[in-house]
Parts: structure tokens; C-alpha cells; sequence
């Protein structure tokens, strides 16, 4: 049996892609982009084994081919909109554009598979006609172009290489289909040549998807903006002037050739579409073209302000590293693949930071005293290390340092300068054109290092607060433990300055070991705090009046004894006992420090429905306005100096608000004070919880 050249076509194409799918299952990528990748190749592969099937001469339905026809361009219209981040999950999240374009593919989809499937269903008039189907065929071919403009105008990013093929391979699918649709819309039927070629061109296009496969596991999917208008239409004038050359030499062949002319016509262009594609992305032949432009058309390098709003775009991308942006704008700004960065320590020192499409250095220190550093402090001027190698003495005879001479193809050395310092250098290294610079070059280059610099400042006074907070939350932890600490010493060493007088005394022993029960409970709770720092609080039904007492005859082994008077009935609260004994502590012997022992302390109780105010009053020197509305429940801020940590007040505030209380203070200089607690009951925090239940529902 021999083969036509239509099966041989698809069954190339079918091979191609059926390997390719393997590729994308045994790298197991996770990524929406790869996931329908693995799809669409997997659809071609069995797109193209049908076709291939029915061109040997199995008994193929043309249902079935025609809903795989749809099934494999929809599934790489998917590929599009994965690389574009539309999906029907999000599709509320999407522009109108978006809306707009994504319902139309998929509806065009939908109907053409309604379409080949209601062929299939007898007693089913089929209104459909096939010049019909080849215009939706037409129309898919058409939006998917302009899908895939979309993706290469909206993603950006420095280096393409990593996609760059995959979208040479999706405009290859689509330009063809759309020319052989084109051709059978004006000749009512498909040319057999452009049907019978159409497997080997998917097959051919197949390397460059396995270039993205292989590209991806280096750097990520990214695209770059377009260049400007007249760079555009460079570009399509030369392109236009290749295919007519490509065109007439299609018709020759057509003309004088004999069998296979119009299929090895059919390649040739082919072909030569997919080398121009392959020419007018490469970003060495771009960079030449725009350095030849500049150099012969304009009287400035640069458009100022296209340049302006590119580093400010690229700038602000929240999902990109800060250095690598920072290496970015300065490296397109001459056409350069990338860099090296270096930023001032905490030493002063200069470390390696960041890398960009360049290898990173083994030793990557400069010093404070180098050369390169000194040079850099005194003057904001670029180092170009052809010049230098040209002639030192233009910098000065400084010595370069060996880990950026060693560095791979060090071209331009840019200076990062604050208005009052050297924050650090980027190294660029040689462009993709070779080019001579002006003062055009470095002037540009030291107005986007200015507002690089800027960010990078910025970027890292952030980091250096952030690492400040998390310290001073360190800090104001321990400064609680230590309160703590300090309250059990106390009562300790009250003990011990006790026992001399009354260590024959059975009542004070018993005391003593109550005491020094308390203290290692509340020393073992320290530990536990410090141990395992987030835990639960042991909140209880707690009685206010008990506990108060409790505390009262606590403290009065200290002069002058507080009075307890007032309203001293039962009131239940819920809260943790212990850190309630805190705050009743902390505030009485706060009293009894600011007391002289001939001084009076009364601790008065009222009561009201749902409520209990404890007044501790004292005749103390007091305290004035200012120091109590600014600092006494400020953390760290004390009136016993040195000794004291600050943070008791505020502890016992913020725990009584906590409990749903409060704690007021007033006071006046040499006359004394009045602390107020406001303490909730059990009723108050009930009924506190039934509203706030009923809030729910409402809002519900």
C-alpha cells in the first residue's frame, strides 16, 4: 500500500504532538498556562491521528472529524486565554474587552460543535450549510489573532525567550488556518494542498513548543511591550518587501513545476512565514535595528518621555523583587540583557544583592575602601569599562575590583546615589547591538538610577522598620515578664525583711508559705507564657469582692495598709484570676510606692445593675495632667526612672478593656490620686453577648 502525503503529513503531526504531550506530563508542571498546554497538544496528537486514520482509509464519521476539528482549535484558543489569565471562574473579574472577546470565541465554539454534533441525530434538518461553517472557521482563525495581540501587548516582562516560540507557534497555526479558509471561502471548497500540508506544518511547528517546555524551567512566561510606531513600521515595510520576494518565488515554482509544486509551494511559504516570525522577534536583530534608526532618522536617541513612563511602569510592578527592577530599567535603557547589583550593608560594606540573566559571582564583596567605592562617593558619574580599558587615566588610575572585571561582559559600572550617600552600583553588562554612547546615554542612564535609587530606598527603610517592629515586639514582651518578675521579688523580699522580727511567729510562717506557694505558681505560669507564648486564657467565673480582699491583705504587710470599704456584697465577673489579682496589685502598690507610710490609702467598692467601680485613692504626691494624658499609660514610660519597666498601668488598662472595663485615673500634684476600675458582672457580660448575638442575626 503506499502512502499518501496527506497521511504522511498527519501522521508526522500526530507523532510530533503525542510526544510532546509526554514531555508536558513528565515535567508535571502545575501552572493553568502548562495545564492547557498538556491539553492542546494532547487534542492535536488525536486531531491529527484521525485525519491521518481516514487519509489511509479507515471509515472515520465526519462528525467525529469535525468535532475534533473544533476541539483542537478551541484548545489552543485555551493556551491563549490561560496565558492571559481569563477564566470562567473569574469572569466577573474581567475588563469589558475581555467579557466581550471570551464570549464571543466561546460561543463561536459552542455553535460550531452544535453544529458537527446535530449531524450525527437524525430527523434533524441541519441549517448550518458548510460555506457557512468555513466563515465561523474564518472567524475563529481571526479572533485567535487577535487573542494572541492581546497577550503580546499586555504581558511585559524582560526576557521573552522563555514564550517567544510558543506564540511564533500559535500565530503559525493560525495564520494558516485562516489563509486556507480564506482560499476555500473564494473558491467554495478546500484547496487539497493547504488541507494535505496542514498536518507536516503542525509538525514542524512542534520544536518551538518544545522550546517553551524546556525555556520554562529557566525563567518565567513573560512577554515585552511593542516598540514605537516607527520602529512597527520599519519592521512591517522590510517584512512586506520578504514576502513579495517569498510570494513570487511560490509562483515560479507553481509555473514550472511539475507533481508536487503546489505542495512544496505551500511549504516554501510556510516556511518562510514562520523564519520571518523567528527574525522579527529576536531581540539582537531589534536592538541593531533600533540602534540604526536612532543613529539615521532622529535627532535624540530616545523619546524622553516614552522612556519616563516605561521606567515608571516598570517600576511599579508589585510582583516583582525591587533589585530586579532596579537592574531592569537601567539595563533597557542601552539595549543590555542585564546585570549585576551591589548595595551598601550594615558595615558600610558592599554586598551582591541580585543577578539578572547574568551568573552570579563566587566572590561577591567590594569593600568600603576600595577604589571603585571612593571613586563613587566623590563623583555621580558612569563608569564604561571600554573606555576604561582604553585609558585608566580618565578615572583616574582607580582600580576596577576583580569579582566585577571577572564578571560576564561588564560594559557600564552606574552609580546608585541618595542625596546624601552611595547606596550601591549596577554593573550592566554589553547590549545585544554594539553601540557608541553620548551624553544622550548617560544622562538618561543617571535620571532613571536617581529614581531607581529611590525606590530601592525606600524599599529598604520599609524592611528596616519592619525588622524594628518585630524587635519591639520582642522587647515589649520581655518587659511584661519582667514586670512580673519584679512583683514576685518584691513580695519576696518583703518576706525576707519580715523574718528577722517575726520568724518564732507561726501565723508569719504560715504567711511565708502561702507567699511562697504564690510565687512559684506565678513563676511556673512565666515559664509556661515563655514556653508557649500563644495559649489560651483561663477565664472563669471569678468573685470580684474575694479577690480584692485577697490582694488587700497581700499588700498590707506594706505601709501605709489600705482601707477596704463600700459596698463588699458578692460580685461574679468573668475573667482569669490571676492576671485580676495583676491589676488589683499593680494599682495598689503603685498607691503605697507614691504614699509616705503616714499617708492614706482608702480601696472604696460600688456597686450598680451589672457593674462594680473599685476607687483606690491615696494621698501621694499625684501626678499632673500632662503626664497622665502622655505618658502614664504610654509603655515604657515611668516615674521611677531606671527601676521601673512602664508597663503595669498599661498592662491593667488594656486588660480591663479587655474584660469589657475600664481604668480612669485623676490626680493633682502633691494632693493625690484616684484610680477607677470599671469591671464588668456576669449579668453586664451577658447580656453584652445576647445584643451582640442579635446584631448577628440582624445583619444575617
Amino acid at each position: 500500500m503506499t502512502l499518501e502525503f496527506g497521511a504522511v503529513s498527519y501522521l508526522l503531526g500526530s507523532l510530533a504532538y503525542l510526544i510532546l504531550t509526554l514531555f508536558f506530563l513528565r515535567s508535571r508542571y502545575s501552572r493553568h498556562t502548562d495545564r492547557a498546554l498538556t491539553g492542546a497538544t494532547f487534542m492535536t496528537s488525536l486531531w491529527s491521528g484521525v485525519i491521518a486514520a481516514q487519509q489511509i482509509g479507515a471509515n472515520i464519521p465526519f462528525e467525529l472529524r469535525y468535532v475534533l476539528e473544533v476541539l483542537h482549535t478551541a484548545a489552543w484558543m485555551q493556551v491563549l486565554f490561560a496565558m492571559l489569565n481569563i477564566r470562567i471562574s473569574r469572569y466577573r473579574l474581567l475588563s469589558r474587552p475581555e467579557r466581550n472577546l471570551a464570549a464571543g470565541i466561546y460561543a463561536l465554539i459552542a455553535i460550531m460543535l452544535l453544529a458537527g454534533i446535530s449531524r450525527a441525530i437524525p430527523n434533524i434538518p441541519f441549517v448550518i450549510g458548510a460555506e457557512t461553517l468555513i466563515i465561523f472557521h474564518l472567524t475563529l482563525s481571526l479572533l485567535g489573532l487577535i487573542l494572541l495581540e492581546q497577550v503580546w501587548l499586555n504581558l511585559r516582562g524582560f526576557n521573552r525567550s522563555s514564550t517567544k516560540f510558543l506564540g511564533i507557534a500559535l500565530a503559525g497555526f493560525l495564520l494558516y488556518d485562516g489563509a486556507m479558509y480564506t482560499d476555500a471561502m473564494m473558491t467554495n471548497q478546500i484547496s487539497p494542498a493547504l488541507w494535505d500540508s496542514r498536518g507536516i506544518i503542525h509538525a514542524i511547528l512542534a520544536p518551538l513548543i518544545a522550546l517553551t517546555l524546556v525555556n520554562a524551567k529557566r525563567q518565567p512566561l513573560e512577554f515585552q511591550v511593542s516598540r514605537e510606531f516607527i520602529f512597527r513600521g520599519t519592521v512591517m515595510v522590510l517584512a512586506g518587501l520578504y514576502l513579495m520576494l517569498v510570494a513570487l518565488a511560490a509562483w515560479l515554482i507553481q509555473e514550472f513545476g511539475t507533481g508536487w509544486s503546489d505542495i512544496l509551494a505551500t511549504l516554501l511559504v510556510s516556511v518562510a512565514v514562520i523564519g520571518l516570525l523567528i527574525v522579527t522577534t529576536s531581540r539582537r536583530l531589534r536592538a541593531r535595528l533600533i540602534v540604526f534608526l536612532g543613529q539615521h532618522f532622529f535627532d535624540y536617541k530616545y523619546d524622553y518621555r516614552e522612556e519616563w513612563l516605561k521606567v515608571t511602569r516598570e517600576l511599579a510592578i508589585v510582583d516583582d523583587s525591587i533589585e530586579n527592577a532596579v537592574i531592569r530599567v537601567l539595563a533597557n535603557a542601552v539595549n543590555s540583557p542585564g546585570g549585576l547589583l551591589w548595595v551598601r550593608d550594615d558595615n558600610n560594606n558592599f554586598e551582591f544583592r541580585y543577578g539578572l540573566n547574568q551568573p552570579l559571582p563566587k566572590r561577591s564583596g567590594i569593600d568600603q575602601d576600595s577604589d571603585l567605592v571612593r571613586y563613587f562617593t566623590e563623583q555621580d558619574w558612569i563608569i564604561n569599562l571600554q573606555d576604561y580599558n582604553r585609558d585608566p587615566t580618565a578615572y583616574h588610575l582607580i582600580e576596577i575590583p576583580e569579582v566585577i572585571r571577572k564578571s560576564h561582559n561588564p560594559w557600564l559600572i552606574v552609580p546608585l546615589h541618595t542625596p546624601d550617600s552611595l547606596l550601591g552600583f549596577v554593573v550592566i553588562a554589553e547590549p545585544y547591538a554594539r553601540q557608541e554612547l553620548n551624553w544622550e546615554n548617560y544622562d538618561l542612564l543617571r535620571i532613571i538610577a536617581r529614581q531607581a535609587c529611590s525606590y530601592l530606598a525606600l524599599y529598604r527603610a520599609q524592611q528596616q522598620l519592619t525588622e524594628a517592629k518585630q524587635f519591639e515586639a520582642v522587647t515589649q514582651t520581655s518587659a511584661f515578664l519582667i514586670h512580673d518578675l519584679k512583683t514576685i521579688i518584691a513580695q519576696l523580699n518583703l518576706l525576707l525583711s519580715n523574718a528577722g522580727k517575726h520568724k518564732n511567729n507561726p501565723a508569719f510562717i504560715d504567711d511565708m508559705l502561702k507567699t511562697t506557694e504564690h510565687a512559684v505558681k506565678k513563676m511556673s505560669k512565666i515559664v509556661e507564657q515563655v514556653r508557649k507564648p500563644v495559649q489560651q486564657e483561663d477565664n472563669r467565673e471569678v468573685d470580684i469582692i474575694r479577690t480584692l480582699r485577697y490582694v488587700i491583705d497581700r499588700c498590707s504587710q506594706r505601709q501605709p495598709v489600705p482601707r477596704l470599704t463600700g459596698d463588699l456584697n458578692g460580685a461574679v465577673t468573668i475573667a482569669d484570676p490571676e492576671q485580676l489579682k495583676s491589676v488589683f496589685t499593680h494599682i495598689i502598690t503603685n498607691a503605697q510606692d507614691a504614699t509616705p507610710k503616714d499617708g492614706d490609702i482608702e480601696v472604696s467598692v460600688k456597686q450598680t445593675p451589672g457593674w462594680v467601680f473599685i476607687f483606690v485613692q491615696d494621698t501621694g504626691k499625684g501626678m499632673d495632667t500632662e503626664f497622665i494624658r502622655n505618658e502614664l499609660f504610654k509603655p515604657f514610660a515611668s516615674t521611677k526612672g531606671v527601676s521601673g519597666m512602664g508597663i503595669g498601668a498599661y498592662q491593667s488598662r488594656e486588660y480591663l478593656r479587655k474584660l469589657g472595663g475600664s481604668l480612669e485615673v485623676t490626680s493633682e500634684v502633691n494632693v493625690g490620686s484616684c484610680f477607677t476600675l470599671r469591671i464588668p458582672t456576669r449579668s453586664a457580660l451577658a447580656y453584652s453577648q445576647t445584643q451582640g448575638a442579635r446584631s448577628a442575626s440582624v445583619r444575617n
